[in-house]
């Protein structure tokens, strides 16, 4: 394998991993923007899936991975195998499968022994093209495909690395996708087969528009949370947040009213308690718990003791011990986290026997009105049903699971962005661009003044 650096700064602990597809470089990734702060790098080439191109990597607090195409089965070959400074926490699946030659789960056999016995310059060319989708796509990218490009012999090596007679039989604990993306034109890997793929696993997926070649810029967006700007907004919005949060407070009170709290819950985590509307519940109902908490703002609430750690839940709740907490509480943050999956079996594992995980999210259709002001970004919502495959994999019963929908209605479209503002519930996205400015006067000239919201709430038990 090979890497280049996209992106690296000198006091950077996070890290997005990008594995290329067959025969295209790291050139591809060039004309993107990434989160701030982020180290970007990309590998490719898998004639050798050795893994000394990472040996050196300097230690990351949470490293991001968006493997294409054969670098999905790349990635899920070497995963066990990668330092553990890297820290992996989420791990996104575009137009591939863990079967990359398969009649059923990947390309089929005919076509890629075809492939590979017939490559050469004219066949590579047109292999691109349906990469592309066709001619148009494929002018717009073909500079950026062909530069860099291995030799035909190299390639063939590297075809030759998922021949079906190399196939690794799928690890029992092997790497866990989060989420897999899947062109509903793929023209490389059929679509069928790679729905039939990821349907037997805890995978989310998401079916989009496209060729094998997606719009990258949209999935980038989409799946990396922006952890810096996401601080900024809500401590900026801690001092109106609970006089204006009407849906979020509804949700951690209701949180309390469907937990049956047993008598020996003491210790309890709170994830992101930000102004303490949860903390203050379980205040009143459990005096004598002893409240630790977890935030990105650097303050703790107010109205309520106990231990607060600044940082990043995502990342530092695995620095908590074992079996340490009673309970593990948070209201309307894990939506904001890049692996829900790696949080709950964080959460399982500081979890004693018995406790509870009771949290507030929100599902699919969460604000729906501001999708083409963030320029069709919308965070990756999950379902009802995406929360019980997950918390299964994660080894927690399921005591309930509950969704409901809620609208706030606006005099204006002035008074919607007010919100959005002394909330801090958009911090998708720094754009300031002409389009996202001429999307956001519409919706403040707009006469459908309203916001949509879709609480999920989760009772799961250790």
């Amino acid at each position: 394998m090979k890497l280049h650096w996209l992106k690296q700064y000198s006091d950077s602990k996070r890290l997005l991993l990008i594995f290329s597809g067959w025969s295209v470089d790291w050139h591809l990734f060039t004309g993107y923007t990434y989160p701030a702060k982020y180290d970007v790098a990309v590998v490719w080439d898998y004639a050798d899936l050795s893994t000394g191109i990472f040996a050196n990597m300097r230690y990351y607090d949470e490293t991001i991975v968006i493997a294409w195409s054969f670098g999905v089965a790349c990635f899920d070959r070497i995963y066990q195998k990668l330092p553990d400074e890297l820290n992996i926490n989420c791990a996104i699946a575009v137009n591939g499968t863990t079967h990359p030659v398969d009649d059923a789960l990947g390309i089929p056999k005919d076509i890629f022994a075809a492939t590979l016995s017939g490559l050469s310059e004219d066949s590579l060319s047109s292999f691109q093209r349906r990469i592309c989708g066709g001619g148009v796509r494929f002018r717009e990218f073909k500079t950026v495909l062909q530069e860099g490009a291995d030799n035909i012999d190299s390639l063939k090596r590297q075809l030759e690395t998922f021949q079906p007679s190399n196939e690794v039989v799928a690890r029992q604990n092997g790497v866990i996708w989060d989420r897999a993306f899947i062109s509903e034109r793929d023209m490389i890997f059929p679509a069928t087969n790679m729905v039939h793929a990821w349907n037997n696993s805890p995978t989310a997926t998401t079916c989009i528009a496209g060729s094998h070649l997606p719009d990258f810029q949209h999935i980038i967006s989409t799946c990396i949370r922006d952890k810096a700007l996401i601080e900024q907004q809500f401590s900026a919005s801690l001092n109106t947040y609970d006089e204006n949060a009407e849906v979020q407070t509804k949700a951690a009170r209701h949180l309390t009213d469907i937990w049956n709290i047993p008598s020996s819950t003491t210790e309890i985590l709170e994830i992101g308690p930000g102004s303490g509307t949860l903390s203050r519940e379980i205040t009143r109902r459990i005096p004598e718990a002893r409240l630790t908490w977890i935030d990105l703002t650097n303050i703790a609430p107010e109205g309520c003791e106990g231990r607060f750690i600044h940082g990043d839940a995502e990342t530092e709740i695995r620095r908590l011990p074992n079996e340490s907490f009673d309970a593990i509480i948070s209201a309307n943050s894990v939506q904001w986290f890049h692996s829900p999956l790696r949080f709950l079996q964080q959460a399982y594992r500081v979890l004693r026997k018995g406790g509870s995980i009771v949290l507030s999210t929100f599902g699919p259709g969460n604000l729906k009105e501001l999708d083409s002001a963030n320029g069709g970004i919308s965070l990756p919502y999950l379902s009802c049903d995406d929360w019980r495959h997950i918390a299964s994999a994660a080894g927690l019963e399921i005591e309930r699971i509950e969704s409901e929908t809620m609208t706030i209605e606006f005099n204006s479209g002035r008074d919607m962005i007010n919100h959005l503002k002394k909330t801090g519930v958009n911090a998708l996205t720094h754009t300031s661009g002409h389009n996202r400015y001429a999307a956001l006067k519409a919706l403040m000239n707009s006469g459908n003044c309203r916001l949509t919201f879709t609480p999920l709430y989760l009772v799961l038990k250790k």
